[in-house]
C-alpha cells in the first residue's frame, strides 16, 4: 500500500486489514478523515505508516558512542585471537555441512532460504581458517 502526497491510497488486491474499535473512536477516527477530505483508510495509512517506519528504523539501527564506535573499529583491525570454544563451533558448523552433503547455499536451497550473501560468505571463510 502506498499513500501519495495528494492523499491517494491504492490497495492491491487481498491487503486487507480488519480491526474493531468502539463506535465513538471510529466516528472520531471519521470526522477526522472528513476534516482533512480524506476516507477513513487514507487517514490511517497517512498517519500510521511514517510511525511503521520510524518504529522499524529505530528498531534495525544501532547507535554506538564514539568511544563504543573506536573500540569495533579497532576489533575490525585487529581481531583476537579465536577461543577453544569458537574452533569447536566452526569444526562443528563445517561438519554439519558436509554431513549434509553440500555446500552453504545448497543446503540453504533445501531449506527454502535464500543464498548466502557475501557478508555470510566472508563469515564462512573465517570459520574455515580458524579450524
Amino acid at each position: 500500500m502506498s499513500v501519495s502526497s495528494s492523499s491517494f491510497v491504492t490497495a492491491p488486491e487481498g491487503s486487507r486489514i480488519e480491526f474493531r474499535l468502539p463506535a465513538e473512536e471510529k466516528a472520531m477516527l471519521a470526522r477526522a478523515a472528513a476534516l482533512m477530505n480524506m476516507d477513513l483508510t487514507a487517514f490511517i495509512l497517512r498517519k500510521m505508516l511514517p510511525e511503521a517506519r520510524a518504529v522499524i528504523e529505530n528498531a534495525e539501527r544501532l547507535a554506538l558512542s564514539e568511544r563504543d564506535s573506536l573500540r569495533v573499529l579497532a576489533l575490525l583491525e585487529n581481531p583476537p585471537a579465536p577461543t577453544d570454544k569458537l574452533r569447536r563451533a566452526a569444526r562443528a558448523f563445517s561438519s554439519q555441512v558436509e554431513s549434509l552433503g553440500g555446500s552453504e547455499n545448497a543446503i540453504k536451497q533445501r531449506l527454502g532460504a535464500s543464498p548466502v550473501n557475501e557478508g555470510e560468505r566472508a563469515r564462512s571463510k573465517v570459520a574455515r581458517n580458524i579450524t
